[in-house]
């Protein structure tokens, strides 16, 4: 099983830094609230500047989606790799030790699992005909969970994603994520932690 690439950790580490110490209160239940933030981060990727990978000593900007939990890290942490599974992502990368899981390289094609890719992305498109319907889209998904030191926990979900035409050549393009993903990813371990409860 492949590991997590560090500098792909990194962001999520500073904004999880970030967000154990704000202010809010501790979450007694697995309710969360949501929050998406634009982080920039270096990646030393394989120089393809239109994949998922920026090519070395390239910036890109990302977005993380947080959720706050009223549950311990490792109690959440327990189970992402089901409700990744549930979503249609298959684990590729683990690094168990900080907490990080994904699929840095996941391949879909008009659905993601049960999940039509024009509700995960964005990629352009003429009126009525979204290119993530017809696109080969290569998907960057991945999920990190940050202890607050009170008994509550951070999780950090980064998805990104490039598509490509099918029936004809053409360049890569950059989706943008709508946050469906992020939210069912985080949804999923709510009802999870409120089932195991």
């Amino acid at each position: 099983m492949r590991l997590l690439p560090s500098v792909l950790a990194l962001p999520a580490c500073a904004l999880l830094a970030a967000c154990a110490s704000s202010p809010g209160g501790n979450d007694d239940s697995a309710a969360a609230t949501m929050t998406r933030t634009s982080t920039s981060i270096l990646s030393t990727g394989s120089g393809q500047a239109n994949g998922p990978n920026i090519g070395s000593g390239m910036t890109s900007v990302v977005a993380a989606t947080t959720t706050r939990l009223g549950a311990p890290a490792d109690q959440v942490f327990s189970t992402l790799s089901s409700v990744y599974e549930k979503l249609g992502i298959a684990v590729t990368t683990m690094v168990s030790k900080e907490r990080m899981l994904g699929n840095l390289d996941l391949r879909a094609r008009a659905r993601l699992g049960s999940m039509p890719l024009r509700r995960l992305f964005d990629c352009g498109g003429t009126t009525g005909e979204p290119n993530a319907d017809t696109f080969q889209l290569t998907i960057s998904v991945s999920s990190e969970v940050k202890d607050n030191g009170d008994g509550s926990s951070i999780l950090a979900s980064l998805v990104q994603a490039t598509g490509r035409p099918v029936q004809f050549a053409g360049n890569d393009v950059r989706c943008t994520t709508t946050g469906e993903l992020e939210r069912q990813i985080a949804q999923q371990v709510k009802l999870k932690l409120v089932l195991s409860n």
